[in-house]
């Protein structure tokens, strides 16, 4: 490790898009020199995992060379991802903050944010005491059915919204950086698929939206059953502006997770 990586703040950053993600590359590129960075991330998709962990089977861990730092690919989960770094990979010198994201299509709604290995991967690193962000890309549908396609590869109508995006998670990094840390708190930033020019690009703090969802699961003809969105009815009041309104209104969403709460009298 350089002279100059040691006195950069230190980040882990995880996903569950798996290691080849995109918008994992794009956005590792944009703070590598900025900061000290090891990815460690699934070597596969494992998307709306939950904070699940792999149990009664040993783990692979690898070191690849595809990214512009130290990175290992984990046939786990987010949550083994960040447990085994947090554990062994990063060494004697815990990060100053961990990542998990961006994730490919947003995480709004206690029902998604719940089942989302994004957000379970950030938790992983509140657990041990640390700042944690998540982060999630809001897409249209189109451009989220070519991003899922093609992990490797940004639709290019969605290139400069990302990179619009990139800013507002470098900023994200430094105001954690030196907030005062909240045990067991976990900071989800979603980005919207559109940004309303004539507004600030700096997060709005909201509550998450509330969700009925109904039936996840549609059965098909063969008598499978398909997962799908769900019936969704909204049962927060509509002028309470949530992280579903933020987005649509094209300003970025910011939403602390106090799990630490649960326990509070």
């Amino acid at each position: 490790m350089s002279e100059v990586s040691r006195t950069l703040p230190k980040i882990l950053i995880t996903n569950d898009d798996g290691i080849e993600s995109v918008l994992l590359s794009e956005m590792v590129a944009h703070l590598v020199g900025k900061f000290n960075i090891i990815v460690v991330a699934p070597a596969d998709e494992r998307s709306f995992c939950g904070r699940s962990f792999t149990f009664g089977r040993d783990v692979r861990v690898w070191e690849v060379d595809e990214l512009p730092c130290q990175a290992f690919a984990v046939d786990g989960t987010p949550s083994d991802c960040v447990n085994i770094a947090l554990g062994t990979l990063c060494g004697e010198t815990l990060p100053d903050l961990v990542i998990a994201g961006p994730n490919i299509g947003r995480n709004t709604s206690l029902g998604f944010i719940l089942g989302s290995g994004t957000v379970a991967g950030a938790l992983e690193g509140a657990f041990w005491g640390l700042p944690a962000l998540a982060v999630s890309q809001s897409l249209e549908s189109n451009e989220y059915a070519k991003a899922i396609k093609s992990m490797k590869s940004l639709p290019g109508e969605f290139q400069q919204i990302f990179s619009s995006g990139l800013g507002v998670i470098e900023e994200a990094i430094e105001r954690l950086l030196v907030e005062e840390k909240v045990r067991l708190r976990v900071n989800s930033l979603n980005l919207p698929h559109h940004y309303d020019s004539s507004r600030s690009l700096d997060p709005v703090e909201v509550p998450p939206v509330d969700f009925q969802f109904g039936a996840f699961f549609q059965e098909s003809e063969s008598g499978l059953y398909h997962s799908g969105n769900g019936t969704r009815e909204r049962l927060t009041p509509s002028e309470v502006f949530t992280d579903i309104d933020c987005l649509i209104a094209g300003r970025p969403a910011w939403t602390r997770l106090d799990f630490g709460g649960l326990f509070r009298s």
